[in-house]
């Protein structure tokens, strides 16, 4: 296995204009953007989707920086009026539906009020599609895309994304794969959660909207299974126990080491 090259802090020294230009890590972006958005439109146009070009700004505070949203909206001053930098244009997507009938989606930058963390970027380019037809179809198709843009990553650009991620595992994983994802209801993943407010909750602004915090996303992705009896979990079969923070056994509630936890992955 090929060594996994670390990003350079590009945008915290001095010199980042320079270092990018000789960067193995910025040539690996521009390699591995332009396949991403050459088969985002291949994906789309063989289903009859149209893309649309939309301004970066908004009048109204969008999903997901309003209810249920530990973000906050990212406020602008333009000829004389507030207006927001854009996290989701879903707005204008949802006209786009209607005016193109097959659905609609776009690739384009969006802003995030918070601090970035290994799981969220305050900056990114955002990939979001509106379609006609129920939730599981949508879910079904962006599975789909999903999966399209693995397969065509490993075709394209293999030795590059090696080269810098030190494997392929997780894009082979992903390309392998003809089902569905595994898909939890908020009530279920709630429950795993223990309700604990600081995972999974209420919207702070009052309208009972419920939703998971950015620390509930986390802790579905470093839970570990414990076979262990504990007072602490329901009782039923053994689910993930999201009590502990890690492998070695720290338990959330309980402030240290777990007396009884038997993990395994």
């Amino acid at each position: 296995m090929t060594t996994a090259t670390a990003a350079p802090p590009l945008w915290s020294d001095p010199g980042r204009y320079l270092d990018l230009m000789d960067s193995p890590w910025g040539r690996t972006l521009v390699t591995v953007q332009d396949a991403l958005s050459y088969a985002t439109a291949r994906f789309w146009a063989a289903r009859g989707v149209p893309t649309l070009h939309l301004p970066v700004t908004t009048g109204a505070i969008s999903s997901p920086m309003g209810l249920g949203s530990d973000s906050q909206p990212v406020k602008a001053r333009m000829f004389g009026r507030d207006v927001y930098l854009a996290d989701s244009m879903q707005f204008a997507l949802e006209y786009g539906c209607r005016l193109a009938g097959s659905g609609c989606y776009y690739l384009m930058p969006s802003f995030r009020g918070e601090d970035p963390d290994p799981s969220h970027l305050c900056q990114f380019f955002h990939s979001e599609a509106e379609l006609p037809g129920g939730l599981d179809t949508t879910m079904s198709i962006m599975e789909e895309y999903i999966r399209y843009l693995a397969r065509h990553l490993l075709a394209a650009c293999p030795d590059t994304i090696r080269a810098q991620a030190g494997t392929l595992d997780h894009l082979e994983e992903i390309a392998a794969g003809d089902g569905p994802f595994e898909r939890i209801t908020f009530a279920d993943a709630a429950r795993m959660l223990h309700h604990d407010p600081e995972l999974a909750g209420r919207s702070a602004q009052g309208y009972g909207t419920a939703h998971l915090m950015t620390t509930g996303e986390r802790a579905f992705s470093t839970a570990r299974t414990c076979t262990s009896s504990c007072p602490l979990r329901d009782n039923g079969p053994p689910d993930p126990c999201f009590w502990l923070w890690s492998a070695a056994g720290t338990c959330r509630r309980l402030r240290g080491p777990c007396p009884q936890a038997s993990l395994r992955m």
